[in-house]
């Protein structure tokens, strides 16, 4: 009878119920998104740190990432002088279309890279469809998200700057940083953003036994005006990101669910008082305190499970 009596009043009062259930909804819904940010940037932090692990990062002097400066091949060849590097991995990166400038997330870039460098920057990951080479002049491969967002397939041709290429390699769903890219040659990415003999950044892969912090500071020492970021000052700007985009999105999360108890409190409370009347008559015919808070309690809980679902299937 209780549990009948308090869907019959929630029932009675529909808007005042419905304002509840969605403040409830709300709370629950941006908790649930905050939390599936916080877990999409942790990836994205875990493969900044797996990529740039033992590697040397190196771009130009006023830029931190890839887009914003640039270097000529002329610097590359004067670093590749220095001993102690057993790979150099040179870097054009670039909007894939200007007309799509503000994204939810990171941008959708071309990366153009030497053929036998691919390999080295994706890592671990494999291709769901075709090929993770680049042996042709004119393949690309794409990112799991871009293929989705743009329904391409092996085989398909996709403009890139001014010139067209074929897909043939579409990269499995990574959870972060590959999934908006595409891979080029280097060469082609110089002549589809007219951008001859030029790089954005380049990767060091030391030698065998070479310790990276040093490598990194000797770079600094006989190449000027380049930045070279050691291991180590990576792996502490992506867990400082990391912590900071942490403490805003939970808090954030935990905002909105705090607002969200809140909408129920007062509502419930509003509830109480205006039901004075009714709560000295049930009393007067024998309803007992509990009996009586068993009931608004039922109330409170139906509201909070509906919106608690509402906002879980949104």
């Amino acid at each position: 009878d209780i549990i009948l009596d308090a869907f019959k009043n929630l029932y009675r009062r529909k808007f005042r119920t419905l304002l509840a259930i969605s403040g409830v909804a709300v709370g629950v819904l941006a908790f649930l998104i905050m939390g599936a940010m916080a877990e999409h940037f942790r990836r994205i932090s875990i493969q900044f740190e797996n990529l740039f692990k033992n590697r040397i990062f190196i771009c130009e002097r006023l830029s931190f990432w890839a887009g914003g400066g640039i270097l000529s091949e002329a610097k590359l060849r004067k670093i590749e002088k220095i001993h102690g590097i057993k790979e150099s991995i040179p870097m054009l990166i670039s909007r894939w279309s200007d007309e799509r400038m503000v994204v939810v997330g990171l941008p959708r870039v071309v990366v153009g890279l030497p053929p036998e460098g691919i390999k080295n920057i994706v890592g671990k990951f494999h291709v769901i469809k075709g090929s993770i080479d680049l042996n042709n002049k004119k393949s690309v491969i794409v990112g799991y998200d871009l293929a989705k967002e743009n329904k391409f397939s092996i085989g398909d041709n996709v403009k890139i700057g001014d010139e067209n290429f074929k897909i043939t390699g579409v990269l499995e769903k990574t959870g972060g940083l590959y999934d908006g890219q595409m891979f080029i040659r280097l060469s082609e990415a110089q002549k589809a953003f007219h951008r001859k003999g030029l790089l954005t950044s380049i990767m060091l892969i030391p030698s065998d036994g070479i310790d990276p912090e040093k490598l990194a500071g000797e770079i600094n020492n006989n190449v000027k005006g380049i930045e070279v970021i050691p291991p180590s000052r990576i792996k502490s700007q992506i867990r400082s990101s990391l912590s900071l985009w942490n403490g805003l999105t939970f808090g954030a999360a935990f905002t909105a669910c705090i607002a969200g108890a809140l909408c129920v409190v007062i509502i419930m409370l509003v509830s109480v008082s205006e039901r004075t009347v009714e709560i000295g008559l049930k009393r007067a015919i024998g309803a007992t305190t509990s009996q009586v808070m068993l009931e608004f309690l039922s109330e409170a809980v139906m509201v909070t499970v509906s919106g608690w679902v509402i906002g879980s299937i949104g």
